[in-house]
């Protein structure tokens, strides 16, 4: 059984998000660009790439499903990084993607975030620590 698995998990708590792409392999250079992480192939018998699971938390994956496409509109997933949120807002740019907001704080949360459109067009939190 994996650590996942042994977790307790809240109920009504969030376990899992996928993000629609159009063209996965544009959306996983984007996303390992911007997150400089590297995403991972787990796919079977469709494409998906998870991002990278630390530590037990929650995570999820690019997919790339009929009936499913990218949005704008709808959900909004926060991606935590590692290192200065002004990083990785620069690197959105330069990997095919722009910025939606500026750095913005929540009274009550740690950190920063910041809300970025990704090559397929889909709206993307980021949340650093740092």
């Amino acid at each position: 059984m994996s650590d996942i698995e042994k977790k307790a998990l809240p109920k009504g708590g969030l376990t899992w998000f996928e993000v629609s792409t159009a063209d996965i392999t544009r959306a996983v250079s984007f996303y390992e660009a911007v997150l400089a992480e590297c995403l991972i192939d787990v796919g079977h018998d469709e494409p998906m790439y998870m991002f990278p699971l630390h530590d037990g938390a929650v995570t999820g994956a690019l997919i790339r499903r009929p009936g499913r496409v990218p949005s704008a509109a709808g959900v909004l997933v926060y991606l935590h990084i590692h290192g200065p949120l002004a990083d990785a807002m620069a690197r959105v740019a330069p990997a095919g993607g722009q910025l939606v907001t500026g750095a913005m704080v929540v009274d009550g949360v740690a950190g920063t975030f910041c809300v970025i459109e990704d090559t397929e067009g889909n709206h993307i939190g980021i949340h650093a620590i740092s």
